[in-house]
């Protein structure tokens, strides 16, 4: 995979104060400072280089996310007003760079090559260039010119910026650049994202089938409500029903404030919902439910902590003693996490028996998922 990220350079507005920058930038964000990586959910860095009158401001409040870059930076332009550029590279394919100044009227793009999508945000407008870059003309061949690396442009284009190479091409963990000014701030969102509703599960995602003694499966849930506590997971469907499958070895998969993973066994026993359908049904009432992940997020910072927060379930599926025959295609298994505190809160999945392997691929997409399947518990 190539190199995609975002950051922000702010042309000095007087003295480096950057606690003035970070304040600007997470106003109304509901973020409080935290003293480390353990509590934080957000991470921004500040820094400027000896000698440079640019300071550069890079955060998971917008890496890999392009409209939050321009909208932070369009802020800070107008607060400070100072110009302000941003620079996005998309997986080292496309490279973006694009200079703000209200003051005077000026939002000028440059970039090089091939964007992924289906058309690039903007065409480049070489001339509103003029006054920024030491020469115009060249900063045009740069940013035509045909490379393996879209990123690779970055030494040439900072020397016509009159911006250190290494700011201009900041990532958010570039912490310990060289003889740098450097600030982090650490913020957390947890407890002010305004989130008062029940927990709710979504599932993430999950193969397509279930196996029959080859490792366990795993299947991984995310609250979309607050945080509470409690957790139950129910199996059923034709492949329990029919006395094909057994489960074994059932697990929550979870992390702690380590990162480390916790598995939690759990004891499934026979149960009947109203329907008159038989499940397998185990629970954990203690067994802590993370709140959703705050919207104030960039991407990247979200997918992080999505796998930080996410109740896997663990299992492994055997032949059960019993079993008439061979497990048949139409032999599904649904899985359904319940949250305790707010049953209606719960969602599960369908997984395909193993003989549907043969069969789907035999006829594509001739055979329809049947999606998310609930059960009352």
């Amino acid at each position: 995979m190539g190199l995609s990220f975002n950051n922000i350079q702010l042309r000095l507005p007087g003295t480096f104060d950057p606690e003035a920058i970070v304040a600007r930038l997470t106003a109304d964000k509901g973020l409080t400072p935290v003293e480390s990586m353990d509590e934080a959910d957000v991470r921004i860095l500040v820094l400027k280089q000896p000698g440079s009158q640019w300071v550069t401001i890079a955060s998971d409040l917008f890496d890999t996310d392009p409209e939050a870059a321009d909208s932070l930076s369009r802020d800070l332009a107008q607060a400070f007003g100072t110009p302000v550029l941003v620079v996005g590279c998309f997986d080292s394919d496309y490279l973006y760079l694009n200079l703000v100044d209200p003051a005077h009227s000026v939002d000028a793009w440059a970039a090089t090559g091939r964007f992924p999508g289906e058309h690039a945000p903007r065409r480049s407008n070489f001339t509103r260039w003029n006054g920024y870059v030491a020469d115009v003309e060249r900063l045009r061949q740069l940013m035509r010119q045909r490379r393996v690396f879209a990123e690779d442009c970055l030494p040439e284009a900072a020397r016509l910026l009159d911006i250190p190479v290494e700011q201009l091409s900041c990532l958010p963990e570039d912490d310990h650049m060289a003889g740098a000014e450097t600030r982090v701030f650490l913020l957390r969102a947890d407890g002010s994202t305004g989130i008062t509703e029940p927990p709710r599960f979504e599932a993430g995602m999950h193969g397509l089938h279930y196996h029959l003694g080859a490792g366990a499966v795993l299947v991984s849930f995310l609250n979309m409500g607050g945080a509470s506590r409690g957790v139950g997971v129910a199996f059923g469907g034709p492949c329990l029903d029919r006395r094909r499958v057994r489960i074994e070895r059932v697990h929550f998969q979870t992390h702690d404030r380590k990162g480390e993973w916790v598995l939690t066994p759990v004891e499934l026993n026979e149960t009947t919902d109203a329907n008159g359908r038989s499940w397998m049904y185990g629970e954990c009432p203690s067994l802590p439910i993370p709140e959703a992940i705050p919207d104030t997020l960039a991407p990247r910072a979200r997918q992080e902590k999505e796998f930080q927060r996410k109740i896997g379930v663990r299992f492994s599926a055997g032949n059960h003693p019993n079993k008439l025959r061979e497990i048949d295609t139409d032999d599904d298994m649904y899985i359904v996490l319940i949250p305790l505190a707010n049953k209606a809160g719960q969602t599960g999945v369908c997984l395909k028996s193993p003989g549907s392997f043969a069969s789907w691929f035999d006829n594509p997409g001739g055979q329809e998922s049947r999606g998310q399947e609930e059960a009352d518990n």
